[in-house]
């Protein structure tokens, strides 16, 4: 169990004792599911990088839509997976 304040950008951060309890790393994308209001949950999604979707034109790249979409992406694999 951990506990971690909601900064004013609705940013927090996951105190180190509990990333290694649950194995979170830099760059992993998390999953958060609302339950109940005041309740939600997170999972860890599997660890890809932008090198392992398609290739992407670089004239008009636009990073934001790209990382949209491969959350999107890994979201859709998880809730595939049991």
């Amino acid at each position: 169990m951990a506990v971690a304040r909601v900064q004013g950008r609705g940013q927090f951060t996951l105190p180190a004792a509990f990333r290694k309890a649950v194995g979170v790393k830099p760059g992993d994308v998390l999953l958060l599911e609302a339950r109940d209001p005041g309740h939600f949950e997170v999972r860890v999604l599997s660890r890809q990088s932008l090198l392992d979707f398609p290739r992407i034109d670089a004239e008009g790249f636009n990073m934001r839509s790209a990382r949209d979409a491969m959350e999107r992406a890994l979201a859709e694999e998880a809730f595939e997976s049991p």
